[in-house]
């Protein structure tokens, strides 16, 4: 069908730069039972989230996945800019602009069919939160209004050959009435990307970013 597809695209552009701190609960590392035992088992947690600010309408949330890898392994992949290709939906090319120091500029094209969505994001890594941090730069083009936040591993407790990945996101999708109709899919969407990555880290990349 062409809506989903469509969806998917547009998810892509919000999910890969549209990131902020998770509001409340495993924030702090803390979940019920059934989301533990969830993540045991190699499941996705989610928490959707959308709020209004400014008269705006954001959407977005947290999302939470256990990677069959090493904290060290992991965090090794996520400053790989040019290999985020391989672990975000649908994503045709990523490059490293400018490095400048602990920040980086990304150029990020996503494509699906006759659509494609790009941006520029400001990056920075934090080494001993193993935390990336980042904003669109809203001095070069780009196809989503506004969007910040951070991706983070952290070790698994009781268990260093795994890693718990925190994704966490809250974007402005804009005013495109397509987009407005396709919030709630948009939102499920980009809430299973830290699945996507999983995959890549445990399938094609698996040998990739050892010790």
């Amino acid at each position: 069908m062409v809506v989903p597809r469509i969806a998917a695209v547009l998810a892509v552009a919000l999910v890969a730069l549209a990131w902020a701190p998770p509001s409340s609960g495993a924030q702090d590392g803390r979940f019920t039972s059934a989301e533990r035992a969830s993540l045991d088992h190699g499941g996705l947690v989610t928490r959707p989230r959308r709020e209004t600010r400014e008269g705006r309408e954001l959407v977005g949330g947290s999302s939470y996945q256990v990677i069959e890898r090493p904290r060290a392994e992991v965090w090794r992949a996520i400053q790989d800019v040019g290999e985020w290709r391989h672990m975000l939906p649908q994503t045709a090319e990523t490059r490293l602009e400018t490095p400048t120091g602990d920040e980086e500029l990304v150029f990020v094209r996503h494509s699906y069919g006759i659509i494609s969505a790009s941006y520029t994001l400001r990056v920075s890594f934090t080494e001993r939160a193993r935390r990336a941090s980042f904003d669109i730069e809203q001095a070069r083009p780009h196809d989503v209004r506004s969007a910040h936040g951070f991706l983070e591993v952290r070790a698994y407790p009781e268990d260093r050959t795994r890693s718990l990945l925190v994704w966490a996101l809250l974007a402005d999708p804009g005013d495109n009435p397509l987009v407005t109709v396709l919030v709630p899919e948009i939102q499920a969407w980009s809430l299973r990307v830290p699945t996507t990555m999983r995959n890549y880290l445990q399938g094609s990349g698996a040998r990739l970013y050892q010790d």
